[in-house]
């Protein structure tokens, strides 16, 4: 059992897209993937708003490693707890598999720039 999450911006363009699954032990919700939606100003071949990049961070909730897809290059991943605290600052590549064993359970902010462009979600760690 499954559901899911659209946020829209002010042009009704699809900027996050959180899709949800049903944990039977909890008895409630778990994030199992976030997507993030970017629109370039400019067009192509005449046709305007596309999606320029979508940068997927999984699993969310994780365990002891997170993978971004959506990278084309390298970037760099900041990872802060909720006092903006940083406790992961570091160059990864595309597809790369991120170790954060040593995070604590919790609620974290990440932050990735990937050229002249910057994607902040939440990572939460179990």
């Amino acid at each position: 059992m499954g559901k899911s999450e659209y946020t829209y911006d002010s042009n009704n363009n699809e900027t996050l897209y959180t899709a949800y699954e049903w944990n039977t032990t909890r008895k409630d919700w778990d994030i199992k993937l976030i997507g993030i939606y970017y629109y370039s100003p400019f067009s192509s071949a005449g046709v305007s708003n596309q999606k320029d990049d979508m940068i997927n961070i999984y699993p969310n909730p994780a365990g002891d490693w997170i993978q971004l897809a959506g990278l084309y290059n390298t970037a760099r991943i900041q990872i802060c707890d909720l006092q903006g605290c940083e406790l992961i600052f570091r160059t990864i590549v595309a597809d790369e598999t991120l170790p954060n064993g040593n995070l604590q359970e919790g609620l974290y902010s990440i932050k990735i720039t990937a050229g002249n462009r910057t994607f902040s979600t939440k990572l939460i760690k179990q």
